[in-house]
C-alpha cells in the first residue's frame, strides 16, 4: 500500500508523531490487499483518499476553533456516509452492525437502487443500464470511504478537547443520520411516510444540528431537548449506555 502520511507533518513533536504513526496504521486497515473493498481501487484513488484525509486533518488543526471545525466536518462526513450505508446496506449487513436492532434502518432499499441513483452524485456516472450490483458496489465503496475518514476524525478529536463522553455521541449521531437519510431515500422513492415517521424524521434531524453547535455531551442536550416527545419517536432502537 502507497501511503503519504510518513511526512505528514512538518514539525516532529510527539503528537504529530502519535498522529502521523496513527493514520500509518488506519489506511493500512482499509487500503491493504484483502482487507476491505477498498483495498481492490487503484493507487491512485488509494493516494487520493489519503490526501483528502490529511486536508481534513490540516484544516482542523489549523482552525481557529479546532474542536468547532472538527464538529462541523464530522457531520457533513456522517450524513455523506448515512447517504451511501442506507442504499447499500442488505439485511445480513445489517446484523453485523450495532445497530441490527433499529427498525428504522431496513437495509431493503439498495433493492431500489437504481431508481434513486441519480440523488447519490458518485453513481450518476453509470449509465441507465447499469445494474442493481454495479450500483450497490459503487455505493458501498463511497460509503466505505466516508468511514474511513469518519473513524480517523473520530480520533483526532482527542486531540481538540472533545474526548469521548459516556454516553459518546458519535454512534448515537451516526443512526440518526442513517435514519434520516432512510426516510430521505424514501421521499425521493415517493413512499408516503406517515406522521409518525416525519416527527422521527425532524428528532433525528436535531441531533446534527446540536453536534455542530459545539456543546457540551449533545446526546444528553438532545435526549434533554425532546424529554417531552413520545419515547417512539425519539427512541432509536439501540442502547449506547
Amino acid at each position: 500500500m502507497l501511503s503519504i502520511f510518513e511526512n505528514l507533518f512538518k514539525v516532529s513533536n510527539p503528537v504529530e508523531r502519535e498522529l502521523s504513526d496513527y493514520l500509518e496504521r488506519h489506511s493500512a486497515k482499509y487500503f491493504s490487499q484483502g482487507t476491505s473493498l477498498l483495498s481492490e481501487v487503484s493507487e491512485e484513488l488509494q493516494l487520493e483518499a489519503q490526501a483528502k484525509l490529511r486536508g481534513f486533518f490540516d484544516d482542523v488543526l489549523a482552525a481557529e476553533n479546532p474542536r468547532q471545525e472538527l464538529r462541523k466536518l464530522l457531520v457533513t462526513i456522517m450524513q455523506q456516509y448515512s447517504e451511501y450505508q442506507v442504499s447499500c446496506l442488505t439485511e445480513v449487513e445489517k446484523k453485523a452492525t450495532f445497530y441490527p436492532t433499529c427498525p428504522y434502518i431496513s437495509g431493503k432499499l439498495f433493492q431500489k437502487i437504481a431508481l434513486f441513483k441519480d440523488t447519490l452524485e458518485l453513481l450518476e456516472q453509470f449509465g441507465q443500464n447499469a445494474s442493481t450490483d454495479q450500483l450497490v458496489d459503487m455505493a458501498n465503496r463511497a460509503a466505505l470511504t466516508n468511514l474511513y475518514f469518519l473513524n480517523a476524525l473520530n480520533v483526532l478529536r482527542a486531540y481538540v478537547d472533545d474526548g469521548a463522553t459516556k454516553p459518546d455521541w458519535f454512534r448515537p449521531l451516526l443512526v440518526a443520520c442513517m435514519v434520516s437519510a432512510e426516510y430521505r431515500v424514501r421521499e425521493a422513492l415517493g413512499e408516503e411516510l406517515s406522521i409518525d415517521e416525519l416527527l422521527r424524521w425532524a428528532a433525528m434531524d436535531i441531533l446534527p444540528n446540536i453536534v455542530k453547535s459545539g456543546r457540551d455531551e449533545p446526546f444528553r442536550h438532545w435526549q434533554a431537548e425532546l424529554a417531552d416527545a413520545s419515547d417512539h419517536i425519539t427512541d432509536l432502537g439501540v442502547s449506547f449506555e
